[in-house]
């Protein structure tokens, strides 16, 4: 049976940060660590790092990580490697 509520990635964190001790703060810090290297270039959408693609938005927000799913992924032509 399907919930009738929808569940939050916030709600999804904030319950592993309490029940299986994942430590929110420190995964922050390593994507952070990782998109800074998008820091200065004008443009960027996103950064690519171990088969991983960190979408950033206009307003310097990382805002998903996606999985590439090919063996070369797509590029838009605004991404920078990690």
């Amino acid at each position: 049976m399907k919930s009738p509520f929808e569940v939050t990635d916030a709600a999804v964190l904030q319950h592993l940060f309490h029940t299986q001790g994942i430590d929110i703060e420190a995964a922050r810090r390593e994507v952070s660590s990782i998109v800074s290297k998008a820091a200065g270039f004008v443009g960027v959408t996103g950064v690519l790092k171990d088969g991983r693609r960190y979408h950033l938005d206009e307003d310097h927000r990382c805002t998903y990580v996606t999985l590439k799913t090919r063996s070369r992924p797509r590029r838009s032509g605004r991404e920078i490697d990690a």
